[in-house]
């Protein structure tokens, strides 16, 4: 098998004498281990770096860029001659290990990368055939105003959430297709993690959520909640009827009382109240 100077400690201190933490990464408190794969040739260099398991795209790009770095190697020998072998190695990315201030960092919600996915509302004969919360994904409700009120019409409305832990970015149907009441409830099931809410599509347009009340200022402001697998949560009453930032009351006891009947295997009395702030 080929080996490192310093064995496995002498590459661990390359990622350390080397490493660039992201710092959308930073500003996104996310942590992590991405295994890398890489070919050792028979010059003793790490050719054909990729990713074998990963966090997220940031993570991933700079994991990468550091094991493009283990070079040096003794190459593997077999039967007399020199051979490339494939190696694997995680690279763990520590918050608490990492020395770069966020304070001027561009922050990641500016950025508008492709929906990944829209989360469909939970149906009433999903909770009716149900009588546990699915194992893999947390259960969010609450209820939404809307911007427009009745000259919505039959338009659909989403809010943006983004993942911080992978990046990913999905919708959630906060206002259904031919419904015109200002306020409607919610209720979806989310993969596990901390999201942040990121914008607000209504009518054709897409507000960015954490807009000031001053035009063409955004909000430093993030408004997160965090979701747990197996569990049913509340996140509030969210007061998108006015322009600039939005507003998130705890109204839970009229809410649950509404949604009893839609969802009736749902343990609303045992649900967490989790508001984004």
């Amino acid at each position: 098998m080929p080996t490192f100077p310093g064995g496995m400690p002498g590459l661990m201190q390359v990622v350390r004498d080397n490493i660039r933490y992201p710092a959308s990464a930073l500003k996104d408190e996310v942590s992590g281990r991405v295994v890398v794969q890489f070919t050792v040739d028979t010059l003793g260099n790490a050719t054909n770096v990729r990713v074998s398991q990963g966090v997220r795209a940031d993570l991933d790009a700079e994991a990468t860029r550091l094991a493009g770095l283990f070079n040096g190697w003794t190459p593997a020998w077999q039967a007399g001659r020199k051979v490339p072998v494939l190696y694997t190695v995680p690279i763990t990315f520590s918050i608490k290990d990492a020395p770069v201030s966020t304070a001027l960092v561009a922050d990641s919600l500016d950025v508008t990368p492709a929906v990944n996915k829209v989360i469909a509302p939970i149906m009433p004969g999903w909770a009716a055939g149900k009588d546990a919360l699915p194992a893999d994904k947390g259960v969010v409700y609450g209820v939404f105003i809307q911007r427009l009120g009745f000259s919505s019409g039959g338009i659909g409305q989403y809010v943006r959430l983004y993942h911080l832990g992978t990046g990913r970015v999905m919708n959630i149907l906060v206002k259904p297709v031919m419904k015109s009441r200002k306020d409607n409830e919610f209720c979806v099931a989310l993969p596990p993690g901390r999201y942040a809410l990121q914008a607000y599509q209504y009518n054709g347009a897409v507000d960015n959520i954490r807009k000031s009340r001053r035009a063409g200022a955004v909000a430093a402001t993030r408004y997160t909640f965090t979701v747990e697998a197996g569990q049913l949560q509340y996140v509030g009453t969210w007061h998108f009827e006015q322009a600039g930032p939005p507003r998130f009351t705890d109204d839970k006891a009229v809410t649950d009382e509404h949604l009893r009947d839609k969802f009736d295997k749902l343990p609303f009395g045992a649900a967490r109240t989790t508001l984004p702030k």
